[in-house]
């Protein structure tokens, strides 16, 4: 599937070929994010968002603010294209504004790189009335509506609008069960009833302890993390869209490689497109392991490196191709390492 996105963030004009699981690399700065997200934001788009909502919430800036500019111009139109389908934005022609009539999946889900920030700055609004007394809480209707009008229409924390939507349709399912039981290795996550409905309560399992329970803020983040992603990969409709960045995020080696390896079956059982930004080789090499053992092959997967110079301010991107045996090119930045190292 043919991704083209020009005029976005710090992107020109690049052109990608989406598979099952797409990973991009690459040092801070180089646009990994920016490829994620458009690809995200065009598939929301196609469920007709409203594009203004959608860019505020998405990154807290108006539409015609994610143009790129080099310090004294913005480019327009913005284009993105994913198959046969379009978007394009013109802020100086208001007839070139084109929305796509569909998208690749059924649905879309984000999961950024500060979800665990986001997470239990959502969790407080929960706790916060738990701990108010009930005779309070029946005079406070106006203000629980601009509590919600503030995290879920304003930028002041974006994505959090976006990623707790997402998360809150994906799991709400599961509401009704008092667990959900993913990893003998980090403990179990609790839900409950939420007196708002577009929000529910959280709560962990030890795993050496069972029935000692903790808040989220007080989880090892590692361990919350991973009792995020789960749920989520494991509970949304087949055909899905899942962008998630740095997956690698307050993990050890062996905790990251049985979190990918998970993804990636679940992936290819259910048909959800992965769009993961990493800067870990342990992703990477777990992803070319399990094409050695034959779980995937190298068309399921498409590593891409992306760059950007002082001679070229704009992103570029080079594959980093996987071969049937499991091994993979070299990745620059790897190779330099070690050269610095040793």
């Amino acid at each position: 599937m043919l991704l083209r996105i020009r005029n976005w963030r710090c992107i020109e004009d690049l052109s990608l070929d989406l598979s099952l699981i797409n990973v991009f690399i690459g040092r801070n700065s180089t646009g990994k994010s920016s490829v994620a997200y458009a690809i995200y934001f065009f598939s929301k788009l196609s469920k007709k968002y409203d594009i203004s909502l959608l860019s505020k919430n998405l990154y807290g800036l108006p539409i015609k603010e994610l143009a790129r500019f080099d310090g004294t111009k913005r480019y327009f139109p913005i284009e993105i294209n994913i198959g046969d389908d379009y978007f394009c934005y013109d802020h100086n022609n208001s007839s070139n504004i084109i929305i796509p009539e569909k998208s690749p999946w059924v649905e879309s889900y984000l999961l950024p790189s500060k979800r665990i920030g986001l997470f239990e700055a959502a969790n407080f609004i929960n706790k916060f009335l738990k701990e108010t007394p009930r005779d309070m809480l029946s005079t406070m209707g106006w203000m629980l509506d601009i509590v919600r009008k503030i995290l879920t229409e304003t930028p002041l924390l974006p994505p959090l609008p976006m990623f707790l939507g997402d998360y809150v349709r994906a799991i709400h399912g599961l509401i009704e069960q008092p667990a959900i039981r993913y990893s003998e290795d980090v403990g179990n996550l609790f839900i409950f009833r939420s007196p708002l409905i577009w929000m529910v309560e959280y709560y962990i399992e030890d795993p050496f302890l069972p029935g000692v329970r903790s808040s989220i803020e007080s989880a090892p983040e590692g361990a919350l993390d991973i009792l995020l992603i789960r749920p989520l990969i494991d509970r949304i409709p087949n055909n899905s869209l899942v962008v998630i960045e740095e997956p690698e995020n307050n993990k050890n080696p062996l905790l990251q490689i049985k979190l990918v390896k998970h993804m990636a079956k679940t992936s290819l059982e259910k048909n959800i497109t992965l769009v993961m930004t990493t800067h870990s080789e342990i992703i990477l090499l777990t992803l070319t392991k399990l094409v050695e053992e034959k779980i995937l092959k190298p068309e399921h997967i498409r590593i891409y490196y992306l760059l950007r110079t002082k001679e070229d301010p704009w992103t570029q991107a080079k594959q980093i191709k996987i071969y049937e045996d499991g091994s993979m090119d070299t990745i620059p930045d790897s190779q330099e390492a070690t050269m610095q190292l040793f």
